[in-house]
């Protein structure tokens, strides 16, 4: 934990901020999104608010509930005029609602995917 600490994340007392992987906007830049649970912590999120001007953006928590997923870029991938590729299992219900009111009824799409895990390395 120190080593990752130490090279990897912003840390400010309770506060973990790994990066970029946890943070997205949306294709119009009118949504702005923080991933937490793993490897930042929901904390962040003010202190995200307080750093980045959000003005004509709304910002949202999204927490990642799949260990297997554990950057919002790694469960979510947003794709032009308001499509998102979204890995569900990989958020807690309340996210999955908030993804699924942005993106509106007609832009979503099911697709049956599977995950590929390389355990070899």
């Amino acid at each position: 934990k120190q080593w990752y600490q130490r090279r990897v994340a912003i840390t400010a007392g309770d506060i973990l901020l790994e990066g970029c992987g946890d943070f997205a906007y949306n294709f119009d830049r009118k949504h702005a999104y923080l991933g937490y649970g793993f490897r930042t912590s929901e904390s962040a999120l003010d202190v995200i608010r307080n750093v980045i001007d959000f003005s004509g953006t709304q910002f949202h928590g999204l927490k990642l509930v799949s260990e297997l997923c554990y950057h919002l870029d790694t469960a979510m991938l947003n794709l032009s005029r308001g499509h998102a590729l979204v890995y569900a299992p990989a958020f807690d219900r309340e996210s999955l609602n908030l993804i699924k009111d942005v993106n509106g009824e007609e832009k979503r799409k099911k697709y049956r995917l599977r995950l590929c895990v390389d355990t070899t390395a």
